[in-house]
């Protein structure tokens, strides 16, 4: 997983590696873009439940949600 600031123009320059990737936004705390092995790009909420276990939640996918949005939505 790599983790860096995310922006549009990486978003767009993603090119599908033949498996799933996972890209890390520095900016917020929890959300990574997941590309699929067919090239979509999604946009998760990683957090903690009460319960202590990790949960992920799907929050949309790019471009139809944008990295503004997304970010909005993890906060």
């Amino acid at each position: 997983m790599t983790k860096t600031a995310l922006t549009d123009v990486q978003l767009r320059k993603l090119k599908p590696t033949g498996k799933r990737e996972e890209y890390s936004d520095a900016t917020t705390t929890g959300l990574p873009a997941r590309m699929s092995v067919s090239g979509e790009i999604s946009f998760a909420l990683k957090a903690r439940g009460v319960d202590g276990k990790l949960h992920t939640i799907t929050l949309g996918r790019y471009p139809d949600m944008s990295l503004k949005q997304a970010r909005a939505e993890a906060t």
